[in-house]
């Protein structure tokens, strides 16, 4: 319903609402720390865009080419010096500044949408709810990797620094891993027998 809470103390069990008006009852799908703006971004339905510096003030910003699409995933890319915002409809745009958007041209159909985005210091990667995955090394020109099923919805996408791999998991319950966007390699997931799996971090 468009709330946002912050804790400024550990252990983090006093949580303060924040003052969302700009999101009214509007569901926010996203929010991340951006250390290139040093700003708060939120994101959510009908292409609401939201940035704040405290997580109590947030101002919204004018994302008019998302228009009422939903704003699904927010994604950091220190190498391009910029915030991913994607979302239904295949819809990209980049933010150098959190205030401008700029939107890319998109590569899927118009019933596609954009759910989850990780990125790594050469790539940035989003997965879709047909299957699809998204990558790009400068943000302007996507390619785009068909390797799961048109029923395979990429619920969230994780970039380790340390295992050097990208990893996707899906509502079927199947996992996936890259080194490099391209090519992608099932994982072995006998536990979740074909259950949801909701998020990789």
């Amino acid at each position: 319903s468009g709330t946002i809470a912050s804790s400024t103390s550990a252990p983090v069990d006093a949580w303060t609402q924040a003052a969302t008006p700009i999101f009214s009852t509007t569901s926010i799908s996203s929010v991340i720390w951006s250390v290139i703006l040093s700003k708060y971004v939120a994101s959510g339905g009908s292409g609401k865009i939201a940035t704040s510096t405290d997580g109590d003030v947030w101002t919204q910003v004018a994302s008019p080419g998302f228009s009422t699409s939903r704003v699904w995933a927010l994604v950091e890319s220190s190498n391009l010096g910029a915030v991913f915002a994607a979302g239904d409809d295949g819809k990209i745009a980049y933010s150098e500044d959190g205030a401008t958007w700029t939107h890319v041209a998109s590569i899927l159909d118009s019933g596609d949408s954009i759910l989850c985005g990780a990125a790594n210091s050469e790539i940035i990667v989003f997965g879709t709810i047909q299957g699809e995955i998204l990558y790009s090394y400068d943000g302007l020109f996507w390619s785009k990797n068909s390797v799961l099923t048109y029923d395979d919805l990429i619920n969230s996408v994780a970039w380790s620094q340390e295992l050097g791999l990208f990893v996707i998991v899906t509502n079927n319950g199947v996992i996936m891993y890259s080194e490099d966007a391209i090519v992608w390699d099932t994982a072995a997931t006998p536990s979740f027998g074909g259950n949801e799996i909701t998020s990789v971090v």
